[in-house]
């Protein structure tokens, strides 16, 4: 569906780790408070400039036109449908999901958590069944995807907390949960997936879809699409460089190819809702959308080929 440019009403849909916290940085309306206050409320004057380096120099048309914000916490309290009723047209940055949810993983790790960022996760660092999960059921991703196989009560986990409260987990029905979008605390990125964001979204809303591998690229021909009267400014390789630069983590991925083939399968739904938006896309060519599908082929090729 294409609308007429006069009539888009457009919407940033910000799902997480797939590189939707970059651009949002650049928007004027990036920011929760807009969908809450349920009207366009720009997140602090002239923020894009904000924005290390030569990108933030000049607000893109992309930023003047996107009036509302939707990410976690407007899923989460029930703002999708709002925001979705006031949208012809969404902007989204969509990431291959299995390279997302390996990312969701451990960026949520306790460990990783603490290296990072020990004083700032809020919800999900105070809630007990997150540090539980990882320390006794999956302390990496390789046992998660273990897990997801395993039979119901074939593996459970003890452990006592504050108040000398027990804690039981049965490790396999946590991962099962973790991974369908049904458990929120313990990797918050994977409960609010493509399947969370995408499928309240009416089918003749008008899709713009930015591929987190050519991220700037696509940044570009949005822009362009939206009226900009000349390429907008994108971050140079070595302000890609820095603005990526979180250092290394303690628990990286250690998934094996059993265990890839274990997650793509559990996460199929979500990759069908994947593909689905990237041929809804206007502004990606048939051949843009035939790379990234040779992509996500190349990590899950008994989905895609089955």
């Amino acid at each position: 569906v294409e609308i007429p440019d006069d009539q888009r009403q457009l919407t940033f849909v910000h799902i997480g780790k797939s590189g939707g916290t970059t651009i949002s940085r650049l928007l004027r309306n990036g920011c929760h408070q807009v969908v809450f206050r349920q009207k366009p409320s720009p997140c602090g004057e002239n923020r894009w400039e904000k924005f290390p380096g030569s990108a933030g120099r000049e607000e893109t048309i992309a930023s003047k036109r996107i009036n509302l914000y939707v990410h976690t916490p407007a899923a989460k309290w029930g703002k999708l449908e709002w925001a979705y009723n006031h949208t012809t047209s969404i902007v989204m940055v969509g990431r291959n999901p299995l390279e997302r949810f390996v990312s969701a993983f451990l960026v949520s790790h306790t460990v990783n958590l603490d290296f990072l960022r020990p004083l700032d996760w809020g919800e999900t660092k105070k809630e007990p069944t997150h540090d539980v999960s990882f320390a006794g059921c999956f302390p990496n991703i390789e046992e998660f995807a273990l897990c997801l196989d395993e039979p119901k009560g074939y593996n459970i986990y003890h452990a006592m907390v504050k108040n000398n409260e027990t804690i039981t987990l049965d490790c396999a029905e946590l991962a099962r949960d973790i991974i369908m979008q049904k458990e929120p605390f313990v990797v918050p990125h994977a409960r609010w997936g493509y399947q969370s964001f995408l499928d309240p979204l009416p089918s003749n809303t008008e899709v713009f879809f930015i591929r987190t591998k050519f991220l700037w690229e696509d940044w570009i021909n949005v822009n362009n699409l939206l009226g900009s009267p000349h390429n907008v400014t994108v971050p140079s390789e070595n302000e890609t460089k820095r603005l990526n630069a979180r250092g290394e983590v303690p628990i990286t991925s250690n998934l094996s190819d059993e265990g890839r083939k274990t997650v793509c399968r559990f996460l199929m739904d979500d990759i069908q809702v994947y593909i689905d938006f990237l041929n809804r896309a206007i502004n990606l060519s048939d051949d843009e959308v035939k790379v990234t599908l040779r992509d996500l082929q190349e990590s899950c090729p008994e989905i895609i080929n089955s």
